[in-house]
């Protein structure tokens, strides 16, 4: 967890600017540490590490019980003490709760695997499901070429709804960090608010988010950090080179022309 190379997963994977569905990407920029979500188990994962989960699962519930009693000092108490030992001295508890999550996948207990419902002689144990949709997804998600004309047909239909419903609305923005990085920002919108909302575009398998974007985006969601050099930026209010405000950061992904969109909203980056 605390290496800087790049890993992927089970459930989480670190530092590999790639969005897999079913995962959790965490990534790390010189100010913060970013993650999100694709998929319905994912963002259920973010949500239990932000501390926002509400749900009733087996798996995230083993994985908060490890959490707090980590906290409280009584891990031997739990079933896995040797295996979570290392996670459970993890200050920052976003990240804790994460690789809790990925060690206990990776000593074998499925997250999406169902339970024999209490009562049962089998009661508590896990059990297999021949229905589940983890081949659908696998066939979704196959690799497939980066279709320049159709991302960029998304961006502009986007665009063109948001504006319908009186949105100011510009696309195509150079970006530039405090530090030098830079990136291009697919679409950036006042919502109605008055806060802006980074929105970045993402098409075809598995795609992949640039260097500038892993560092620069991040820096966005803090605010104060992140200028455009774009005289365009002048539609939203600011003027270029003037340091913007914290911005939204989602993500919306679009397989191909059947598939629908997968709108997936950044949780605020760690700041250590």
């Amino acid at each position: 967890m605390a290496e800087n190379a790049p890993q992927e997963g089970l459930l989480v994977d670190f530092e590999t600017g790639r969005l897999r569905h079913g995962r959790v990407l965490v990534q790390s920029t010189p100010i913060a540490i970013f993650f999100m979500g694709l998929g319905s188990r994912a963002q259920s994962l973010c949500r239990f590490a932000s501390g926002r989960n509400v749900e009733l699962d087996p798996f995230l519930t083993r994985c908060r019980d490890a959490d707090t009693a980590g906290e409280q000092g009584e891990l031997a108490n739990v079933h896995e003490p040797g295996l979570l030992s290392s996670v459970a001295e993890i200050e920052d508890r976003t990240l804790r709760r994460l690789a809790i999550a990925e060690t206990l996948a990776r000593a074998g207990y499925n997250p999406d695997e169902p339970r024999v419902p209490a009562g049962n002689s089998d009661g508590g144990q896990w059990t297999s499901n021949d229905d589940d949709n983890d081949g659908r997804r696998r066939s979704l998600l196959e690799d497939a070429a980066y279709q320049g004309k159709y991302h960029d047909k998304v961006v502009a239909e986007l665009a063109a709804h948001w504006r319908s419903e009186g949105a100011k609305v510009i696309t195509s923005v150079n970006l530039t960090a405090r530090n030098g990085a830079g990136a291009r920002a697919d679409l950036i919108a006042e919502d109605s608010s008055g806060v802006l909302v980074l929105a970045e575009v993402k098409t075809g398998g598995d795609p992949t988010y640039t260097g500038g974007q892993r560092v620069v985006y991040p820096m966005a969601q803090v605010g104060n950090h992140v200028y455009s050099p774009d005289p365009k930026i002048r539609e939203l209010g600011f003027a270029p080179r003037q340091w913007l405000p914290p911005m939204r950061l989602i993500t919306i992904y679009k397989y191909d022309e059947q598939a629908p969109y997968a709108w997936i909203e950044h949780p605020s980056p760690i700041v250590p």
